[in-house]
């Protein structure tokens, strides 16, 4: 599996051949932001506070105290990465991944992986100094 950019029409695609398209700008940023979003749904309870049912958008921000605005993007993000699926204007629903993967006691929950990464986060903020001296960080201390 290979994340990039990936144009949906011909005018997208001839941007991109022709090298007009920020390459180095989407792949630094985009994975960034939906790791972070996916983060964030996780550890803020979006995913439970739409359970099984179709939510709207300013319900879901009252249950978990957020701003109905900024949570209506990360859903809208969440949309296009495949856990949230949307059925009319600011309503949305779990996908069979966030069912599977981001409720407790899922079948394949991992929710627990997802809020670790807010370590592994802060792990690779060391990259440069592994680059420079071949020297990890330890880890289990």
């Amino acid at each position: 599996m290979r994340f990039g950019i990936i144009p949906s029409t011909l005018r997208e695609r001839l941007a991109l051949l022709a090298g007009m398209v920020p390459v180095p700008v989407v792949d630094c940023l985009v994975p960034l932001v939906q790791t972070r979003a996916l983060m964030a749904a996780v550890r803020l309870g979006i995913f439970e506070a739409i359970g099984s049912e179709t939510r709207n958008v300013a319900d879901i921000a009252r249950s978990c105290k957020v701003d109905v605005g900024t949570l209506d993007m990360v859903l809208r993000l969440m949309r296009s990465t495949g856990y949230i699926e949307q059925s009319g204007v600011g309503q949305y629903r779990l996908s069979s991944l966030a069912r599977r993967t981001m409720l407790p006691g899922a079948r394949m929950e991992l929710r627990h992986y997802v809020e670790w990464n807010y370590l592994q986060w802060r792990l690779l903020e060391h990259m440069e100094e592994l680059l420079e001296t071949g020297k990890g960080l330890d880890i289990h201390h």
